[in-house]
């Protein structure tokens, strides 16, 4: 997930390509729960590098993980073989929310 650069805020659907990579992956074998846990420890996360990082960089990498977030949702969207996937985004954004 986005959180090695904090200084740099998706401008160019960074947040789309980057689910390209992850859906082919999961098409090849990847297991959904991989990603899942992915998914569910991005609040704790997010918790850890906000008292890592200034206000300024800890905005970027929240708002970075947000985006990505809500393009995996919204492209889950009516897909029964990743219901898993979409419901857990669901709860991550609300966490970090």
């Amino acid at each position: 997930m986005p959180y090695g650069k904090p200084h740099y805020i998706f401008i160019h659907d960074e947040d789309e390509r980057l689910l390209v990579p992850i859906f082919t992956m999961l098409e090849r074998g990847l297991a959904q729960n991989e990603v899942l846990q992915l998914i569910q420890q991005m609040p704790a996360t997010l918790s850890t590098l906000k008292d890592q990082l200034d206000e300024a960089h800890f905005y970027i990498v929240r708002f970075t993980s947000k985006t990505l977030l809500k393009s995996f949702f919204i492209q889950t969207n009516h897909q029964a073989q990743y219901a898993p996937l979409h419901q857990s985004i669901a709860i991550c954004l609300n966490e970090i929310n």
